[in-house]
């Protein structure tokens, strides 16, 4: 019934927990056949159960053929808080809403406003999800370099949801902290002369991890595939006529 257009272009960066990145946006666009007095006074209600399909999992049974429905339906992992996404506007038949561990072009099967019968006071978890993280918390700094990047992305209106970079810097600081690399890459331990890549908003943010902080060093517009190619044909023509003249 709708998707979901995502500051988290892929599952790099992704929160198991939207309300680890509270700074995160989003905004949920449903089909033209759900009717806009379907959102009425949703905008009465501060957050919102979001009924989603895991479209990027990998975890599906070996073997299994590709028509078949995905292998987990849930709503987001909930905090102790019971957290789950933030409404900031409703507009015709769009949601935007915040605090969120939506994939970009996550497909949505409902929706439900958050009422307080929903809260569960006495509520048992696993030892694993209650147990602390092992990862080192390292704060996160941004060279002179990247946020005057940022700054300029900002200004020139490239960020799909973000209109101040304060606003933003905050958002890619809360995702950074979390480490997002993966154990393969030394998810908790420095890489000093390590450089590492993710996207975020139309962000490509460029980052290192020290023993002290995690330090982004640059922060440049994301060019898809299709644009870089054009970007090179165009180099490459423009080379030919300078030879030919």
């Amino acid at each position: 019934m709708a998707h979901v257009q995502s500051c988290f272009a892929d599952r790099r960066g992704t929160p198991r927990q939207g309300g680890l990145v509270e700074h995160s946006r989003a905004r949920i666009t449903f089909k033209t056949s759900i009717p806009p007095a379907s959102l009425e006074c949703l905008e009465q209600f501060s957050h919102l159960w979001v009924l989603f399909v895991f479209h990027e999992n990998t975890n599906l049974a070996k073997g299994a053929p590709k028509t078949t429905f995905p292998a987990k339906i849930a709503p987001p992992r909930l905090g102790g808080k019971k957290v789950v996404v933030k409404i900031e506007a409703v507009h015709d038949r769009c949601i935007e809403i915040s605090g969120h561990d939506l994939v970009n072009g996550t497909p949505v099967l409902d929706v439900k406003p958050y009422v307080p019968a929903d809260f569960v006071p006495e509520h048992v978890v696993p030892d694993w999800v209650a147990a602390e993280t092992d990862v080192v918390t390292r704060a996160v700094e941004f060279t002179s370099e990247a946020t005057a990047s940022l700054t300029e992305l900002v200004d020139a209106k490239l960020s799909s949801f973000y209109s101040n970079v304060s606003d933003l810097k905050t958002a890619i600081e809360q995702m950074l902290v979390l480490d997002i690399r993966s154990v393969h890459q030394g998810r908790g331990q420095a890489a000093e002369t390590q450089q590492f890549q993710c996207r975020f908003d139309n962000v490509q943010i460029e980052f290192t991890t020290l023993e002290e902080c995690i330090r982004v060093l640059s922060c440049t517009r994301y060019t898809t595939p299709h644009e870089r190619s054009r970007l090179l044909l165009r180099q490459v023509l423009l080379k030919q006529r300078q030879e030919e003249e």
